[in-house]
């Protein structure tokens, strides 16, 4: 019994880390700023998502189409 109140203590004392993270997003939260800039920097990253598979799709079927026009001349 008595091991099961020391491991529900140690579960229920934070990390230093993650307090400290808790609070920076709290902060973060509260901050009209911070808020747009975070939306910013999701829709960037989704942008760049979307360039990366494009160019990726594009790429590999390239060389299959300079082999074509290479054939035909």
């Amino acid at each position: 019994m008595q091991t099961l109140r020391k491991i529900n203590l140690c579960l229920s004392m934070p990390l230093p880390a993650l307090g400290w993270l808790a609070a920076s997003l709290s902060r973060l939260r509260e901050s009209r700023r911070a808020v747009t800039s975070i939306e910013y920097v999701i829709i960037a990253s989704l942008i760049a998502l979307v360039i990366v598979g494009s160019v990726t799709a594009v790429g590999s079927k390239l060389p299959a189409s300079f082999n074509s026009v290479a054939s035909e001349l």
